[in-house]
C-alpha cells in the first residue's frame, strides 16, 4: 500500500465503452478484452489478436493471472482511466489499472494486484546477441559457465528445455525439453560417477602400497586406462554431437545466419570450440543481466521465468499478420 507506481512508456488507451477493459502493454501498443466474452488475448507490435482463451491473457513478453488482492498505489503521472501499469511492492512487480474517471499525479488510487505470474523472455532472431568466444563475460563464477565446464551435460540440457527441444536437439514440446533436462542430468551424473570411481579404485592401490609404490598404477593403467579413456571420449563426442544439433535447432528456430563456414558453421563450433558454444546458446537464450542463472533448476533460469513461446502460425514474432 502507498507504492510508487512505474510507468513503464508509451501511451495510454481508453477504456472500451462497452465495459471491456483496456490494456498498455508498453510499446505504443494497446489489448483489449474480447467484448464477445474472449478473455484471452495475443499481442504484437500495432494489432490485437485474440485467442478467446478464459481468463488469463497474453501480452508482449509476460503472461498474467487476473485474480488479486485489491491495493492502493500512488500514480506516478496524470493518467486516463483505463491505463494500465506496472508497479512494485519490494520485488513483486505487478499491473496496476487506473479506475473510472481517471486520477492525478501523486493521487493514490485501490485496484486489483495482477501480478506477472511468469515472465517470458524474447528472444533476439535473426543473428546471435554476441559472439561465440564472449564465454567468460558473465565471469568465471557464473553459474551458466560453471556448468558448461564441470557439468557440460548438465548446462546442455537446461538450454534443451528452455528451448523445448527434445533429446537429440530437435524441436519438441516443453514435456519433450522436460524429458531431454532428466536425461541430459542423468548422464551427467554418470559420467562424473564412472569417473569417480576409476579414481577411487587408482586411489586405493596406491594407499595399499604404503602410498610409495607407483607399480599398482602402472599396473592399473595398463589394464583400466584405455577403457576409461575410451569412455570419456565417447562421452565428449556425444556432447559434441549434441551441441551441434541443438545449436542447429536453436539457429533455425530464430532464423540466426550463418556468418562463417556456410554450411559447416554449427559442427565447426561444436568440435572446436564446445564448450564456448553451450555458453554462446545459453546467453543467447536468457538475459542474465536481468535474471540471475541458476545451477540446478529446469532451465537453468528463475522459476517463473521462461523463454517467450514462438508466435502463433501465420503471425510473425512482432504480432504482425504473415
Amino acid at each position: 500500500r502507498g507504492l510508487e507506481g512505474l510507468d513503464s512508456g508509451g501511451d495510454a488507451s481508453q477504456a472500451d465503452p462497452s465495459g471491456a477493459q483496456s490494456v498498455y502493454s508498453g510499446a505504443s501498443q494497446s489489448e483489449a478484452v474480447n467484448p464477445s466474452g474472449a478473455q484471452s488475448v495475443y499481442s504484437g507490435a500495432s494489432q490485437t489478436y485474440y485467442s478467446g482463451g478464459p481468463s488469463s491473457y497474453y501480452s508482449g513478453n509476460r503472461s498474467y493471472a487476473t485474480e488479486s488482492p485489491v491495493v492502493d498505489v500512488v500514480a506516478p503521472a496524470d493518467l486516463p482511466q483505463g491505463y494500465v501499469f506496472e508497479a512494485q511492492i519490494g520485488d513483486k512487480k505487478f499491473l496496476a489499472t487506473v479506475p473510472a474517471g481517471g486520477v492525478k499525479k501523486g493521487e493514490m488510487f485501490s485496484c486489483p494486484m495482477r501480478v506477472l505470474d511468469v515472465i517470458q523472455l524474447p528472444i533476439q532472431r535473426d543473428e546471435w546477441k554476441d559472439t561465440v568466444f564472449d564465454c567468460a563475460q558473465d565471469g568465471f563464477c557464473h553459474a551458466l559457465f560453471c556448468n558448461t565446464l564441470f557439468f557440460p551435460f548438465l548446462a546442455l540440457g537446461q538450454i534443451m528445455a528452455r528451448n523445448r527441444l527434445d533429446g537429440c536437439g530437435n524441436q519438441g514440446t516443453s514435456i519433450d525439453g522436460r524429458a531431454a533436462f532428466q536425461n541430459m542430468a542423468t548422464l551427467s551424473v554418470f559420467w562424473v560417477a564412472v569417473n569417480g570411481l576409476a579414481g577411487f579404485a587408482l586411489y586405493t592401490q596406491w594407499r595399499r602400497n604404503n602410498w610409495g609404490d607407483f607399480s599398482p598404477i602402472l599396473s592399473f593403467s595398463s589394464v583400466a586406462f584405455i577403457a576409461v579413456a575410451s569412455f570419456n571420449a565417447v562421452m565428449v563426442l556425444l556432447v559434441a554431437y549434441l551441441v551441434w544439433r541443438t545449436r542447429r535447432s536453436i539457429r533455425g528456430k530464430y532464423d540466426i545466419k550463418e556468418e562463417r563456414c556456410h554450411g559447416q558453421e554449427d559442427i565447426m563450433c561444436a568440435i572446436c570450440c564446445m564448450p564456448c558454444s553451450i555458453c554462446h546458446m545459453g546467453r543467447h537464450t536468457a538475459d542474465y543481466s536481468t535474471y540471475s542463472a541458476k545451477c540446478c533448476t529446469e532451465t537453468g533460469l528463475p522459476q517463473n521465468v521462461q523463454v517467450r513461446s514462438m508466435p502463433p502460425k501465420g503471425y510473425s514474432d512482432a504480432g504482425h499478420l504473415v
